[in-house]
């Protein structure tokens, strides 16, 4: 995994800060107030953006959030780039002492989310994704060791479209089909790009294993041996199901 790009750090940072000031708060005892839309706010959501505040408003771009001051709409309609801060999301949970809560920041760039992360106060335990970097989870004391952050990814489509004949209507007429289906000459499209972020990540001889199916389909590739981080060129990826090897792929 390549480094995080210093904006996403600062995020990170801002985002632990936050969090800190929030537990503070959280041990002892705290005032609550209504705001005019009847919703509760507490010392620890403007101690928690006084904080976000601090840390990236040097980046010098613009913050916009639950609890900051907010520009004209005729200023903000502007922005090309910008922060949305909720510094602490679940405020009615944080005041019932929960635990079900979290500090949130986002990137946005031309309207469009860019970068995100949610943290966690009482776990200590970030959740942050960006095209560049995809997503990841680690805890506070990890932040500056990216080898012990956990690669996250989704349950991405494999079923050839070929086979849409076969699925049940239920299936068929509820889901959406981009979610399911790939097409014929490229089934594991979504494995392969899968496999070029995990090869970012990896350490020299790591293993990796990806499953599939009610089968017990899985998968099994090894970060290249004689490559750099981030080369493909070197590694098999091989299909089991049921303990026998039944597809094989190598050099993307």
């Amino acid at each position: 995994m390549q480094p995080l790009p210093l904006i996403y750090q600062r995020a990170i940072e801002a985002a632990m800060e936050a969090a800190k000031a929030i537990i503070k708060i959280y041990e002892q005892d705290f005032q609550q107030v209504l705001k005019q839309d009847g919703s509760p706010v507490t010392e620890a959501d403007h101690a928690a953006s006084a904080c976000i505040h601090k840390i990236l408003e040097p980046l010098g771009i613009p913050i916009t959030g639950e609890e900051s001051e907010k520009a004209p709409y005729e200023v903000r309609q502007k922005w090309n780039k910008s922060w949305c801060i909720d510094p602490l999301d679940g405020t009615k949970e944080f005041i019932k002492r929960n635990g079900e809560f979290a500090v949130n920041i986002a990137l946005i760039e031309n309207g469009q989310p860019i970068f995100g992360l949610i943290a966690s106060p009482l776990q200590e335990e970030i959740l942050l994704g960006s095209k560049e970097t995809g997503v990841f989870k680690f805890y506070f004391k990890d932040w500056q060791s990216q080898e012990k952050f956990d690669l996250i990814v989704s349950n991405p489509p494999y079923i050839p479209q070929e086979e849409a004949i076969q699925m049940q209507p239920n299936v068929l007429d509820y889901e959406p089909h981009m979610a399911l289906f790939v097409p014929n000459e490229d089934p594991l499209r979504f494995y392969k790009q899968i496999l070029l972020i995990a090869f970012a990540a990896f350490q020299e001889r790591e293993l990796g294993t990806l499953e599939k199916g009610k089968d017990a389909t899985f998968a099994i590739f090894e970060y290249p041996v004689d490559g750099q981080v981030g080369q493909v060129q070197n590694y098999a990826w091989r299909t089991f199901i049921k303990g026998k090897c039944v597809f094989k792929l190598e050099a993307l």
